[in-house]
C-alpha cells in the first residue's frame, strides 16, 4: 500500500527506513498521520495539528527536483514569490512565511535535509506550529547520507514535470568526499550526456546531516536538450537581484538562500547556496566552486 496511516507510536520505527528526518512540533498534539511510501512518487509524511481551535496541515519530504533550501511552495517562479515573504533564523534552519501556491497562509522550511511545509487557518497558527518543530529521532544514518541516497529521482523515479526530469535524466553517482572549508564535502554528481558529449553537470556539496548545501549546476545551452538551466532575472517578493563580478547574484538577505549565475564562453553556471551561508562565506567560496566544479574546467572528463 503506497499511503499508510500511522499512529504516533510508530513514527520512530518508520524513521529507521525513511530517507529524510521527521520533524514534529513540541507540546502540540499531531493527528491524521500518514506516510506515502516510495512508488509512483517520492515519500512524504503528513499530519494535522489543532491549535487553539484552528488547524494546521504539515507536509514533509526530501526536495530533490529543485535547489536545496529554497521555499518552493511559496515561490511562483525561479526567484519570485506569491506574496511578500518573512524570514526567521532558527539556528539549524530558516523559516519562510507567506502565501503558498493555494493562496493560504503558510511556511516553508529546510531542516537538516527535510523540506517542511506548514499550511494553516491563520498565520499565527502557522508560526506556532513552525516554531515548535524539532527532530525527535536524530539518528546517525542521516549524518553522511548522500543526495543520491536521499533522492527519489536520482535513483530512477519517474518524472511528471520538467523540473523532475532535469534530475531523473542524469547519470548520478556518489562522490568520495573532497573537503571544502571546515565542514563541506563533495556529496554527489549528476551528468547528462548528449551525443556522447556532456550537456549538463550538477555537483552537490553538503555538510553533515545535509544542514547546508551547495549546488553547482553547469550547462551548455547549445546542446540539443531542453530545460538545462533556470534563467535568473529580476523578481519580486523574495530575492534581490544584482550584478556581481562577471555574473548575477540573487539573495534573500543575510540568511539566504542565494543564487549566483554566470554566462561565459557559451556556458552557464548556476551556483546555489541553501540558507545559513553568510555573505562572507559565499564571497570566499564562489571562486573555489567556479574553478573546481564549474564550466569548463572539470566538465569534460
Amino acid at each position: 500500500m503506497e499511503i499508510e496511516r500511522v499512529e504516533v507510536e510508530k513514527l520512530k520505527e518508520l524513521q529507521d527506513s525513511a530517507r529524510f528526518l521527521f520533524f514534529t512540533p513540541k507540546n502540540i498534539e499531531i493527528t491524521d498521520i500518514s506516510f506515502r511510501n516510495e512508488g509512483r512518487k517520492w515519500s512524504t509524511l503528513r499530519f494535522v495539528c489543532d491549535v487553539g481551535g484552528e488547524r494546521a496541515r504539515v507536509k514533509e519530504f526530501f526536495l530533490d527536483w529543485f535547489y536545496s533550501g529554497f521555499p518552493k511552495s511559496l515561490m511562483q517562479s525561479f526567484v519570485s514569490s506569491y506574496s511578500p515573504v518573512e524570514m526567521k533564523n532558527m539556528g539549524e534552519g530558516v523559516y519562510f512565511f507567506g502565501r503558498n501556491y493555494k493562496n493560504k497562509d503558510a511556511s516553508s522550511s529546510f531542516f537538516l535535509g527535510t523540506q517542511v511545509e506548514v499550511e494553516g487557518d491563520s498565520m499565527d497558527t502557522v508560526k506556532r506550529v513552525t516554531d515548535a518543530l524539532h527532530a525527535p529521532f536524530l539518528i546517525d544514518k542521516f549524518k553522511h547520507l548522500s543526495f543520491v541516497d536521499r533522492s527519489f529521482f536520482a535513483r530512477g523515479g519517474k518524472p511528471e514535470w520538467f523540473e523532475e526530469e532535469r534530475i531523473s535524466r542524469m547519470e548520478w553517482r556518489k562522490l568520495e568526499g573532497e573537503t571544502l572549508g571546515d565542514s563541506l564535502r563533495t556529496d554527489s554528481e549528476g551528468v547528462l550526456r548528449c551525443d556522447e558529449n556532456v550537456a549538463e553537470r550538477i555537483v552537490i556539496i553538503s555538510e553533515p546531516y545535509f544542514r547546508r548545501v551547495i549546488w553547482v549546476d553547469s550547462a551548455i545551452p547549445d546542446s540539443q536538450v531542453g530545460n538545462l538551466f533556470y534563467e535568473l532575472r529580476e523578481s519580486n517578493g523574495l530575492f534581490i537581484v544584482r550584478k556581481m563580478g562577471h555574473g548575477i547574484m540573487a539573495d534573500a538577505g543575510r540568511m539566504g538562500p542565494a543564487i549566483y549565475q554566470e554566462k561565459k564562453d557559451g556556458n552557464i553556471t548556476t551556483i546555489t547556496f541553501s540558507p545559513l551561508f553568510s555573505y562572507s562565506e559565499i564571497n570566499s567560496l564562489l571562486p573555489q566552486l567556479e574553478w573546481k566544479f564549474g564550466m569548463p574546467h572539470n566538465l569534460f572528463k
